[in-house]
């Protein structure tokens, strides 16, 4: 457990503190006009209570990411205090006998809301307002706005605990890469480094995916404040490979990377926008980039075409699409890069790592075909490291007894 989230806990309990003062001034109050003035001398409840808010280090950070008002954030603090409070139920139930006259309301309200906490404002009933918008709190239908019971939304509730989630509504449908995409350039720890042994992270791509990468970086981080990121293409003819790339220019800008196939998207308008908004609120919370790939559609099917579209056009979060088969029909920026082939020394060296050797071990003969192999074929990283599997696992090994000499 690290002491940053030993904190946030801390803060948040501490917080949870200082909202049930708030309730109580609330509840013993004789007028609205009073709730400030259980203490006769120093801060007010309400000042307090915005204190405690501040010093809940996820708390402010969702503030700053769903540019959410003070009065928005205890909305929030009062929903995770009943998820986490048994006692809240009952002060929740006072405080509603003392807004509303009954007394039978163990839960929270916006009406509830609108009475007790500071910079109240009506703005909170909007649909535009963040939260409701960025569905981070959930309503129950059938009621009167200000008299329905609402709650915090569970992947909400666990990014203000630190705790790392997926909404339900994206957990079957987003992945992370799998290891085998970076597989292909990965380096044996025991073995040294070299100039031309490749890996995802810290040590280079091979220089011919480096400018790809590159490119992403540059296209990405020349944009001024308050403009969209444009949307990036990749021509690619290995899906692991295309992945890789991706998954390298996000790690050396601090994003993380999800993938989604196209032909999981939905079809009709409302489940394209309504999934459109569940990732964006996932990629600004989780600081994420989505890669959708594009070439998992059939071209006889024009309903993806039209879902891919609509999904992307108005994206507001970083997105990646590989389109080798099909490129998205869309208005906005789209910048379009294709991988290009390896050049016969990286292709060579990606031989050599595959086969377990180093150059100098390998016998003439084996080295002759390497170099054929890397002057005759365009191959990619996947289908190079595919070919050594498959020889080593027929082959009584010479290759292999020596590496393990």
């Amino acid at each position: 457990m690290s002491s940053s989230y030993s904190a946030n806990i801390q803060s948040l309990f501490k917080a949870f503190e200082r909202l049930k003062i708030h309730l109580e001034c609330y509840v013993d109050s004789v007028d609205s006009k009073d709730i400030n003035e259980k203490e006769t001398a120093g801060p007010s409840s309400s000042d307090e209570l915005e204190l405690a808010l501040q010093d809940v280090p996820s708390i402010t950070t969702l503030a700053r990411k769903f540019q959410l008002s003070v009065f928005e954030q205890c909305i929030l603090l009062l929903m995770g205090a009943l998820e986490l409070e048994p006692h809240f139920q009952s002060l929740c139930a006072q405080a509603q006998s003392k807004s509303s006259g009954n007394d039978h309301q163990p839960y929270a309200t916006l009406g509830l809301a609108l009475s007790v906490f500071p910079k109240a404002g009506l703005f909170v009933l909007s649909p535009e307002s963040p939260l409701h918008y960025w569905q981070l709190i959930q309503a129950e239908p059938g009621r009167f706005l200000t008299q329905a019971p609402i709650a915090i939304d569970r992947r909400i509730l666990c990014y203000i605990l630190g705790e790392s989630a997926l909404p339900n509504s994206l957990s079957h449908l987003v992945t992370r890469p799998s290891s085998n995409s970076v597989g292909v350039f990965s380096q044996d720890a025991t073995e040294p480094d070299t100039q031309e042994t490749y890996e995802l992270g810290h040590t280079p791509l091979p220089p011919s995916y480096e400018r790809v990468t590159q490119q992403m970086i540059d296209a990405w981080s020349g944009i001024s404040d308050g403009q969209s990121l444009p949307l990036i293409g990749i021509n690619g003819a290995d899906t692991n490979l295309v992945e890789a790339i991706a998954l390298t220019t996000c790690d050396r800008l601090g994003l993380q990377l999800f993938t989604l196939s196209a032909a999981l998207l939905p079809t009709t308008p409302q489940e394209v926008k309504q999934l459109q908004r569940d990732w964006e609120r996932e990629a600004i919370l989780s600081n994420s980039v989505l890669l959708l790939n594009c070439d998992t559609i059939h071209a006889s099917d024009p309903g993806k075409g039209v879902a891919i579209a609509l999904f992307l056009e108005t994206l507001n979060t970083p997105a990646i699409i590989s389109c080798r088969h099909h490129k998205p029909q869309v208005k906005r920026p789209l910048i379009t890069l294709d991988i290009p082939p390896l050049t016969h020394t990286e292709q060579t060296t990606l031989w050599h790592r595959h086969l377990g050797e180093q150059n100098n071990d390998l016998d003439d003969s084996i080295n002759a075909h390497i170099d054929r192999l890397a002057i005759q074929f365009q191959l990619t990283p996947t289908t190079i490291q595919s070919i050594c599997l498959q020889a080593q696992s027929h082959t009584p090994s010479k290759i292999q007894n020596r590496s393990t000499e």
